[in-house]
């Protein structure tokens, strides 16, 4: 594995342009389909609204769930193993919704396969960005913009 470019999370490993997240790659992009960078500053989910929706109807099937199995062990009686995967579900909605929160500088993508959001850890900076930019262009040799007031590219 070649590393060439790492900023606060984003880095370009071999010919992939890459989000880590906690050590390993959560997000990955061939540099040969990338068409375009923008550097923008806000939520670092694409979808933030969609994934705070899902995320409490989550956590609501995980609060209900944890209701019925309270239930189970105060009267008794039969509690389904389903019950058991629903209240998963409500640790998973917490994350969902935390995640949908994050605020921070990101990466908007633009390749053949569309857009993808690769967001910076919480250690970037204005300053870190300033600096990151022009070296992301002349790696990936494409239009790189910021819409961050401030930073430009």
């Amino acid at each position: 594995m070649r590393m060439s470019l790492e900023c606060c999370g984003i880095i370009i490993i071999d010919a992939t342009l890459c989000e880590i997240d906690d050590g390993s790659i959560a997000i990955r992009v061939p540099i040969t389909e990338v068409k375009r960078v923008v550097l923008g500053y806000g939520f670092q989910s694409p979808h933030p609204i969609l994934q705070m929706i899902l995320g409490l109807v989550f956590i609501c099937m995980g609060v209900f769930a944890a209701l019925a199995f309270l239930n189970f062990l105060v009267q008794g009686g039969a509690f389904p193993k389903l019950g058991a995967g629903l209240i998963a579900f409500g640790f998973i909605g917490v994350w969902l919704v935390a995640k949908g929160i994050n605020r921070g500088f990101y990466l908007d993508v633009i390749s053949a396969q569309g857009r993808r959001r690769l967001g910076f850890d919480d250690e970037a900076s204005p300053e870190k960005m300033r600096s990151f930019l022009p070296l992301l262009a002349s790696t990936l040799r494409v239009l790189v913009t910021s819409t961050v007031p401030g930073i430009t590219s």
